[in-house]
């Protein structure tokens, strides 16, 4: 018989329900008031019998619903109360029955709910544990995580935690080991990648409310929290010290996990707010990079690969002392994680063991760090210049619809001086207001900040967040009168063939280490045999760097950019063009413009604005427009030689 609380204030009611349960030794029964609950022994089952004006029977749930995690609540309102009880209990998981109970029904629950209690791990869910357990093993067994130890123990199920690390470092794993071994089995695990979320706190309170469906533990874990806007940072700091919003979520318990980087100038993540890290500081992990602890790497490969071949009912493989010098030369940028994926895309491309140096399948040839030039419908990437040159490809049997000869280009020839411009006040005003724009936004800090300094003056961490601020601001503005200094100084354009591709390809190789640290996949479809546009190459260049700086700074962390030109006899108004695409994918929080729909106000900023200026100075175009799961997609047109 598991043991039972009956809590009733009506003692009429306690004796109905004794006797409808078939109450035996094992039953304690009292009002929601009585202080006997404090020393009784700990139920499977607690029967809750709201009356009146509930306000006894939530104080009770108040006081013991998490002091006693593992009881199974079953709530019996009076008839026609059914739903006040469902609203006003929103965040006990309960089953509610009407009161008086029918009592087969009744002692059915009853007995569902302490086998529910009892109940053994599933096959699947053995499984996972299993899995999480040997992939905690293969990425942390070198580590002393002491700070680990407290975040499982189950007295402390609800204490926030903090893992700090660099992507791929096995941060989320950790989350999920706590969740799994740290007393919540069996609640719901809501993963949350910040920088996927669109920036907002009622965003993400919905996201967390749609992940959920009630619960005896609830664990969120919110990836790369320090990705997140200042203001929904500290709207997460109030949900973590004072709970969630009424209605949010039906679970006894909640916790709250958060991923965020070091503190490093150079690690391209955004700023964890101060009072947020003082919520989540409870327990505070740290796990250093995969540089910091190569002495590791022998045994990560190993076991990853003896995992992936009893994974994949294969015989097991090892790697030569060759194979494990040339991954010791390895940067890693991707840190374990891409360890991982190294050894189970060789393991699964070559059937040789061992292993040689020739086998390895590094990161795809390092696809997602290295940028550089693709051949059509490539995922490979070639390598930059000064670094190996590789033969090239012998070129396709042109189709039909190919057979349109391309010349050669021809010796610079002079360009023709560009047409008077009819919309010199179209762009003179598409230039202020950009200015204006990237401008105006750092001043409203800096204002604020001056407004409220007299007043906040004795606060330390005020003048220090105010200090941090109000430098970002200032140096943002600097780097727009820069840029501006530098379009002033532009001259009438010379008269020249610049080869773009070149040009191009310098762009990206001066951004090579911008593009390796943040894991971006810059794909490039460049044509080789006519790649010359008719410009000065200095103001080109200018142009294409700012178009390449607003890009990075608008793609996130591991996306993908695509840069391609092609030769058209007719495609400027009838004349010769060298076209130019650019396609990259910009987060969802940034507000489109009024006259652009679908196009960020930062797609219109004063970077763009410049290289459209210059691209027009040229007599050629350059138009921004939306492509698809929010793609932005810029082309341009350049005159070039016939």
């Amino acid at each position: 018989m598991p043991t039972l609380w009956i809590v009733h204030r009506d003692p009429a009611a306690r004796r109905t329900l004794a006797r409808l349960t078939g109450a035996r030794a094992d039953v304690v029964v009292g009002s929601p008031g009585d202080r006997g609950f404090e020393v009784a022994p700990e139920p499977d089952v607690v029967l809750l019998g709201p009356s009146g004006d509930f306000e006894a029977e939530l104080e009770f749930a108040h006081r013991y619903a998490q002091r006693q995690p593992g009881a199974s609540w079953i709530l019996l309102p009076e008839a026609g109360a059914g739903e006040d009880a469902r609203q006003l209990f929103d965040a006990l998981s309960a089953e509610i029955l009407p009161f008086p109970p029918e009592p087969t029904r009744l002692r059915r629950r009853i007995r569902a709910a302490a086998a529910g209690r009892r109940r053994h791990d599933s096959l699947s869910e053995r499984r996972v544990r299993d899995a999480l357990a040997d992939r905690f093993r293969r990425w942390f067994s070198d580590l002393e995580l002491p700070e680990l130890l407290r975040a499982v123990d189950p007295h402390l199920a609800t204490v926030p935690v903090l893992i700090r690390g660099e992507a791929g470092t096995g941060r989320t794993v950790i989350a999920q080991y706590i969740h799994i071994f740290g007393g919540s089995t069996g609640g719901i695990f809501v993963h949350l990648p910040c920088r996927g979320i669109s920036g907002t706190a009622p965003a993400v309170l919905e996201l967390i409310r749609g992940a959920t469906s009630g619960g005896e533990a609830l664990t969120i874990c919110l990836e790369d929290v320090d990705a997140l806007a200042p203001l929904v940072q500290r709207q997460l700091r109030i949900w973590i010290e004072n709970g969630l919003p009424p209605g949010t979520v039906r679970a006894e318990r909640v916790r709250w996990i958060a991923t965020a980087r070091e503190e490093d100038l150079w690690s391209g993540g955004g700023e964890l707010d101060a009072t947020l890290e003082d919520a989540l500081a409870g327990i505070v992990i740290r796990i250093p990079p995969l540089r910091d602890r190569m002495e590791a790497l022998d045994a990560m490969v190993a076991s990853a690969a003896a995992s992936w071949c009893q994974q994949h009912g294969q015989r097991m493989r090892s790697f030569t002392p060759e194979a494990m010098a040339a991954l010791r030369e390895v940067l890693w940028l991707g840190n374990v994680r891409e360890v991982e994926a190294t050894v189970a895309r060789t393991l699964a491309s070559h059937g040789e063991d061992p292993i040689g140096e020739a086998d390895l399948v590094i990161a795809a040839q390092s696809a997602e760090s290295e940028i550089g030039s693709a051949e059509p419908n490539s995922v490979f990437l070639d390598a930059l210049p000064g670094s190996e040159p590789r033969s090239e490809p012998e070129s396709p049997e042109p189709s039909e619809a190919q057979l349109e000869p391309i010349p050669a280009p021809p010796q610079p020839e002079p360009l023709p001086t560009p047409a008077s411009d009819p919309d010199g006040a179209e762009r003179l005003r598409e230039l202020v207001g950009s200015i204006a724009h990237e401008i105006r936004n750092p001043l409203v800090a800096v204002r604020t900040f001056a407004q409220l300094l007299p007043e906040r003056f004795d606060d330390p961490e005020f003048r220090r967040k105010a200090a941090d601020i109000v430098g970002a601001d200032v140096r943002r503005i600097e780097s727009v009168v820069e840029r501006l200094v530098r379009l002033a100084e532009l001259g009438t354009p010379e008269s020249k063939a610049v080869d773009v591709a070149s040009l191009l390809e310098t762009a990206l190789e001066a951004q090579r280490e911008t593009i390796q640290r943040r894991r971006l996949v810059v794909l490039t479809e460049l044509d080789r045999r006519a790649p010359h546009a008719l410009g000065d190459p200095e103001q080109l260049r200018f142009a294409f760097e700012s178009l390449l700086d607003k890009a990075l700074e608008l793609v996130p962390d591991r996306g993908d950019l695509y840069f391609a030109s092609r030769y058209h006899a007719d495609g400027l108004d009838g004349s010769p063009a060298l076209r130019v695409l650019v396609r990259f994918r910009s987060p969802g929080d940034i507000a489109e413009t009024a006259d652009l729909p679908g196009v960020s106000i930062g797609e219109s900023s004063l970077e763009m604005t410049v290289a459209r200026s210059i691209i027009r100075g040229h007599g050629g175009r350059m138009t921004v427009s939306p492509g698809d799961a929010r793609e932005t997609v810029v082309v341009i047109d350049l005159p070039a030689p016939s």
